[in-house]
Order: structure tokens, then sequence, then C-alpha cells
């Protein structure tokens, strides 16, 4: 009856406006006709009613008898998928994409049946993990497949707790992406995104994510007591600055870099991943050879020079011009009365 009234005063909108002379007032009725238009198919045509006020992403069908799955009610979604649990038991969990039904365990739409779970303990604990008596079970790092959930290996439900996006622990082991790791649960520090350490070592996080042979990270053995955290990528003890450089110009790098120094306080850190140490200067952790430190300075838009050279991305240009040397506005670098420098590359100006 509600639906039918709804199109009746629809239709008669429409007649309004097709017949009216002045558009003055035309847009508010059209967007009022759009909003009515929309509720009677986004959910009663699409989608159906929610089966639980607490959640808006999973509906009940009456005319598939199903379950539609559709994120935050957007019936447009290209996540929304159709299935078929058991209707008269099914729940969901308080806005999250968990549900389950006296028979099954849901994610999305996806029956996690594969994992065996114990139903009648299980709890979810938060959007990407949930236990039950015997495990942990948390969200793939890929989650868009057709098994998006796995059991954390070695996992104690009872103690096991997140960090962040990448970390967790249980009373005794360190999980990382889901997978556990040789690190000391009860003295484990995330010192920066590339070191991690526990009470005897330094262990440098990988920067791919782990496949299910990894079992230890490569690790640094060195005085604890003199680590010194430099940034969110790089740390030093008392004679060397630790990196792990996984992109190195732009190639696949994944190296730890040992860097040595004499006195910390000339160790400088540029935003753009240029480092001064000592008497010599480093781009993405590795030294240009030559480059002067004394006379290094930064110019416009990634460029630097020194006295002898300018510099892009590490890259360094020979035989400058210094005194024609300006910055192009239209090629947005810099360029002298030979040549362009072209971000890494030296063009030949023409004699005109």
């Amino acid at each position: 009856m509600i639906k039918t009234t709804i199109i009746l005063f629809t239709s008669f909108a429409i007649d309004v406006i097709i017949k009216r002379k002045s558009c003055e007032r035309q847009g508010p009725i059209v967007l009022f006709i759009g909003f009515l238009i929309c509720e009677i198919f986004r959910i009663d045509k699409l989608m159906g009613y929610k089966i639980s006020k607490n959640n808006r992403h999973y509906y009940y069908n009456s005319r598939k008898n199903a379950i539609i799955f559709c994120p935050d009610g957007n019936s447009f979604s290209l996540a929304k998928r159709v299935f078929y649990p058991d209707i008269e038991t099914m729940e969901c969990f308080e806005n999250l994409y968990w549900a389950k039904d006296k028979r099954s365990i849901y994610y999305k739409s996806h029956n996690l049946d594969y994992l065996n779970i114990d139903i009648p303990s299980f709890q979810v604990k938060a959007y990407s993990w949930a236990i039950d008596k015997n495990n942990v079970y948390s969200l793939k790092y890929d989650s868009f497949q057709d098994e998006p959930v796995e059991i954390v290996r070695r996992a104690n439900p009872k103690t096991y707790q997140i960090i962040d996006c990448e970390w967790a622990q249980d009373s005794e082991i360190c999980f990382y992406w889901n997978k556990p790791t040789l690190i000391d649960a009860n003295s484990s520090e995330i010192l920066n995104a590339n070191f991690v350490k526990d009470k005897d070592l330094i262990y440098v996080i990988p920067s791919a994510k782990w496949e299910d042979n990894y079992t230890s990270f490569e690790t640094i053995e060195t005085d604890l007591d003199q680590i010194v955290v430099f940034d969110t990528y790089l740390i030093r003890d008392h004679k060397y600055i630790y990196s792990y450089c996984s992109y190195y110009k732009g190639q696949v790098n994944n190296k730890l870099i040992k860097i040595p120094f004499i006195n910390p306080h000339q160790i400088k850190i540029d935003l753009n991943e240029y480092m001064r140490v000592d008497h010599k200067i480093y781009y993405q952790s590795h030294e240009i050879t030559n480059a002067h430190a004394e006379s290094f300075k930064e110019l416009k838009n990634f460029y630097y020079r020194d006295k002898y050279r300018l510099y892009f991305e590490g890259v360094a240009f020979e035989n400058v011009d210094f005194n024609s040397l300006k910055y192009n506005e239209e090629y947005f670098c810099y360029e002298d009365k030979n040549y362009r420098y072209e971000r890494e590359n030296k063009i030949k100006l023409s004699s005109n």
C-alpha cells in the first residue's frame, strides 16, 4: 500500500512538472522525485530489508528467499553478492562484514566452512579478526579472493591482540601479517617501519609480504643500549647507520645497508631521501661518489647542487655552467646555456 501510494504521488509530480510553464521551482521537485525513485528501487527492488538495525550490510530479499550482502546499502556496489544461508537463524555482527547461522560463519558472502570454525564459541573481535575456542582467524592480506580468511597458526585465542595493521601478538609469539616470528613477545618493540627489536636482537622488517615458508627476519647484532631511532626508516648504533632499502632509483633493492660514520652530529637527513654523513652525501642510502658535502644544498623541485655538479634524485650532472643555470618554469627543470637537465636526462639545447 505504501509503495503504491509513493508511485502514484511520483506520477502526479512528474505530470505537474511536464505541464508547468514556469521552470523556476522545478529543481527541488525533481530532486524530491529522484529521492523517492531511489528509495523505491534501491532497497525494495534491488536488495530487500535489513535483517538487523545494527548492521547496514546484510539484507533479506523475499523474492529470492536469500540474503544479499551489500556494503553500506549501496545497491550499485560491485561487491554486492547474493547467498543462501539458513534464513531463520541468520545473524550479523554489529555493523561488520561478519555473519553466521546455525551451520556456518560468513565473511561478506563467503562461507567459511573450510576453516572448521566452532560456531558456539565464535566471537568477532574487530573488523579484521575473530576467535573461537581453538583458533584466531584473520583476514588475509589479499581478502578479495574466494577464501578471504585464514587461521593464524600457533596463535592463542585467549591472549591474542592486534598491535597495528601488520603486527599482532599473544602471550608468547609476535605475528607479522598473520605469520609467527621468532621475536620475543614479552620484550618486543617496534622501532619504525623498517626495524623492530626484542631483548636480544634488532630485526629487519621485510618489505614484501610474508609467504608461508618465512621463519625469521634478517637480524642485526649490536649493543641495544646504543640504538637511536632517526626517523620512520633509519636507526643507528655507535658505529653504523642502518637502512633497509626496498627500492633504489625505482628498482627493487630489498637490501640492508650499513653506513659507517665518525661524528653523529654530522649526520643530516633530508626529506627528499638525501643524507649527509660526515663528509659524504647519500641518496636512498647509496653514496653519491665525489659529491661535495660542504657545498651541497637544495634548489627547486627536487634538484640539488654542490660547487661542482647538479643533482636530481641521485643522478649527477657534470660540466654544468652555473653562471647561466636557471630554472625553466615551462619544463619544471633547470637548464644552462648548453643543456636542459630534465629529471635524469641531459638534453642538448639548439644553438638558436
